[in-house]
């Protein structure tokens, strides 16, 4: 279980200081998310009332949090990154996405979750337009998510798909 390669993230969330152990990472981002969003959803819910919303999230694999810190407390040479608790464990059978989004928003909002692996976000995309084109509903919160995942990234770097100095896109070299 090797040390991860350096990769690009994001180092101010602008809602909280420092990153967030791996296991909270998921629903810390969905709730910077619903936060970003809100004065929007506001003003939508205030100019049409009776707006029936759905928020679809895309993602890859779904989050990655509970695995990493299980596989960390298991085989991480300097030991586990955090304490396996009764929250990390289920947060490998159940999915609540829909919590961290909708305490933020403060509202109640129906939520479905999508795992389409690199098309993910075209199926969700895909989904959305179904449910409204079948009046389901009247508009979908289409939210693509994804947090780095140690399991994937060791896998990605045994197969060389990895920079040895991170990711940098707009890199002149």
């Amino acid at each position: 279980w090797p040390e991860m390669p350096p990769v690009a993230a994001i180092t101010n969330f602008g809602h909280f200081e420092g990153q967030p152990l791996f296991s909270a990472r998921f629903p810390e981002l969905l709730k910077c998310i619903g936060r970003d969003m809100k004065p929007a959803i506001d003003d939508l819910f205030a100019r049409h009332p009776n707006m029936r919303l759905s928020v679809l999230f895309a993602s890859s694999a779904g989050d990655p949090g509970p695995l990493t810190a299980s596989v960390d407390a298991a085989f991480r040479k300097a030991g586990p990154s955090e304490p396996i608790t009764q929250a990390i464990q289920q947060g490998m059978l159940s999915e609540a996405w829909g919590k961290p989004l909708n305490e933020a928003l403060q509202r109640d909002l129906a939520s479905t979750c999508l795992f389409g692996a690199c098309a993910a976000s075209l199926v969700a995309t895909s989904y959305a337009a179904e449910r409204i084109n079948g009046d389901l509903v009247d508009a979908v919160l289409l939210i693509g998510i994804d947090t780095l995942s140690r399991v994937s990234s060791v896998g990605f770097m045994q197969v060389g798909a990895n920079s040895p100095v991170g990711a940098q896109p707009y890199d002149r070299n």
